[in-house]
């Protein structure tokens, strides 16, 4: 039996689909072994699909597709000609690492996070009614206005 060698293009998209199933995965908040029990295959053959060391059968980029809540040609979005763009889900993972993190904090700990985040976050209900603009942007407007007249006034 004589083995090829896959083609640089087959290899691209193999690892561009296993970078793309990862994505979703970790987006989804799933371990490899649950993404593995629900597509029916062991822990190892998921993380080679990850890894892109294995191609992923078509009807099994349908089940993957079914799991993580896409259709299988999610997973070839953002290639082109074999080349693969990353396309990093950061907002996701963090949001996914402060829920994880969330989770093992006490509670004034947690309280306190939440105060925090409430603090640096605009709030979308206070709008300045002529300009859209949130108090928060109203605010950093002003502010850069008094610095302004100060530059001026020393010069």
């Amino acid at each position: 039996m004589v083995h090829l060698r896959p083609t640089s293009f087959a290899s691209a998209a193999d690892q561009h689909v296993g970078r793309r199933i990862r994505e979703r995965r970790l987006q989804r908040g799933l371990s490899l072994a649950e993404v593995a029990q629900g597509i029916g295959v062991s822990t190892q053959q998921a993380r080679k699909y990850e890894a892109g060391r294995n191609g992923v059968p078509a009807g099994r980029l349908v089940a993957l597709g079914d799991l993580l809540g896409v259709t299988p040609c999610w997973f070839f979005d953002g290639m082109e000609a074999g080349f693969y763009r990353p396309l990093l889900p950061t907002r996701p993972r963090m949001l996914l690492d402060l829920v994880r993190t969330g989770e093992a904090l006490p509670e004034p700990g947690l309280a306190a996070l939440c105060a925090a985040a409430r603090a640096l976050a605009p709030d979308p209900r206070r709008r300045n009614r002529r300009s859209g603009e949130s108090a928060a942007q109203t605010g950093a407007a002003a502010r850069s206005m008094e610095v302004d007249r100060a530059v001026a006034s020393d010069a």
